[in-house]
């Protein structure tokens, strides 16, 4: 049993429709919905610049997620202020980060470390 934000990509698969071979998995795609939290961010908060992502670097499947926020955010002309964090002993100075250049809303990318919701404030 394998799981994957990317099989294809990561060469254990030669598509989603067609696999080929012997491999059974799941794939969780929290890349997918990044441009459309992004989107509904944008809506929700009038005249947001900039927009916070917490994230778990060891987590293999958030890099994936993070380029899919920044992307998303420069297509709608916002900034990322990223912080990276490895244990809960970080969460309270990566708000204080977000704090400084004051980014409202925050996406957090669902890290080991941490139990919050997906979407949450920076203050």
């Amino acid at each position: 049993m394998l799981t994957l934000t990317d099989p294809v990509g990561s060469g254990f698969v030669a598509s989603l429709k067609h696999p080929g071979g012997n491999i059974t998995g799941l794939t969780s795609s929290f890349d997918d919905t990044a441009p459309k939290q992004v989107e509904l961010l944008s809506m929700v908060v009038p005249n947001m610049a900039r927009i916070g992502l917490l994230g778990d670097p060891s987590s293999p499947t958030y890099l994936p997620f993070r380029k899919s926020v920044e992307a998303a955010a420069a297509k709608t002309g916002l900034s990322v202020t990223v912080v990276e964090v490895s244990n809960l002993d970080q969460i309270d100075s990566a708000f204080q980060t977000f704090k400084r250049p004051v980014c409202r809303p925050l996406l957090q990318y669902r890290a080991r470390c941490s139990s919050a919701s997906k979407i949450g404030s920076c203050n």
